[in-house]
């Protein structure tokens, strides 16, 4: 479960933050409070950070995770309306955080209230502190309405009224369409977004396909013998024997296909190899290939009960998911409507052991 759902939301966040599309923003997870149950919203707020969001409007993500899961956000509606007037909210939170004072303008009006009430609290903070430029209101969020007619609107008057460094932040069932849209169409670029139901549940995408099957059974003398779920639908027949995955790249360091062989074959760089196509569409399932580089992708994590492989941290998970995107995956895997499908190859010893497990125990060819 934990797998699948860090990669579900790993996933999503990518392409909300525009790490899968080499166009990158910076992207909050707001979504806690729609998560399916705590662990959820843990989990979540953790796998979004290593999809690329700068952090989480969870409290408690930071503190299990620690500062890598880094607690952001603005204040909540309900803050301001526990005051008597929008702007006695603006002022006592700006008086107790001079140095991270970001406001949300919605509440009641954007631009009847919310604008001018940010706009008097930042003078204040100005005549208060003038010496010192890291105490004003650094951005403000819009959550309702027309978000990229306000966000034109807003940076039109901030920059009139001489606050051009306060940033703008936008919220409300947020997800990659509605941003690349607003962006690419209406040309307006929010300095951040907050983004919550649409990423913590993944909503477009809900469920993440891996799942765990029996392949092979180690004998008593020490040798693995193959099993096989055949199932009456041959996509569902699972590859059996013990196996290993490897990765060939292209000239480009680009992943070509992977390979999957029994774990006694080795795939080595620049010798020739015959492989199947896994794929049930494929028109030529049987091909030679001569790996140009090669990279072995199973790596134990524990033996005999122990870990034997030093486990990375946040930062540099993040940074290996960023590398892969950018770098090892081919551009038209990424891409939002038909992607490619990446190649995915069976050693001629696989291919033959899946054969003929099937047809003996089930009857017929896959």
């Amino acid at each position: 479960q934990t797998m699948n759902f860090h990669s579900l939301i790993a996933t999503k966040a990518t392409r909300i933050s525009g790490l899968a599309t080499h166009q990158e923003r910076k992207v909050m997870e707001f979504g806690t409070r729609r998560a399916q149950g705590e662990s959820a919203g843990n989990d979540g707020a953790y796998a979004a950070v290593l999809g690329g969001c700068i952090g989480t409007a969870n409290c408690l993500a930071e503190m299990r995770y620690g500062p890598e899961v880094k607690a952001v956000g603005t204040i909540a509606h309900s803050f301001i309306e526990f005051f008597p007037d929008e702007l006695s909210a603006f002022r006592a939170f700006a008086e107790t955080y001079p140095e991270n004072v970001s406001l949300l303008l919605d509440t009641y009006s954007v631009f009847d209230s919310g604008l001018p009430n940010l706009i008097t609290i930042d003078d204040e903070l100005i005549k208060k502190y003038p010496n010192d430029p890291n105490k004003r209101v650094k951005s403000a969020r819009v959550d309702s309405g027309d978000l990229a007619r306000s966000y034109k609107r807003l940076r039109k008057a901030l920059d009139k009224a001489g606050k051009p460094y306060i940033k703008l932040v936008a919220s409300n069932s947020l997800d990659e369409k509605k941003i690349r849209s607003m962006e690419i169409y209406e040309d307006a670029h929010f300095d951040s977004y907050g983004v919550g139901e649409n990423l913590i549940t993944s909503a477009t995408d809900p469920v993440f396909g891996g799942v765990y099957k029996l392949v092979a059974v180690k004998e008593s003398e020490g040798s693995y013998a193959p099993k096989m779920k055949c199932s009456d639908s041959a996509s569902k027949a699972i590859i059996p024997g013990k196996l290993m995955a490897w990765r060939v790249y292209d000239e480009n360091g680009q992943g070509q296909c992977d390979i999957i062989s029994m774990d006694d074959e080795v795939v080595e760089e620049g010798k020739p190899i015959v492989v199947y196509d896994f794929s049930p569409d494929a028109f030529h399932k049987r091909r030679e290939i001569i790996p140009l580089k090669v990279e072995k992708l199973l790596i134990p994590y524990i033996e005999n009960g122990e870990l034997v492989y030093k486990l990375p941290s946040i930062s540099e998970k993040r940074a290996y998911i960023k590398d892969q995107l950018e770098n090892k995956v081919w551009e038209s895997e990424l891409r939002f409507e038909m992607p490619h499908e990446h190649y995915v190859d069976l050693t001629e010893k696989v291919y033959k052991t899946r054969e003929n497990l099937y047809s003996e125990l089930h009857g017929g060819t896959l």
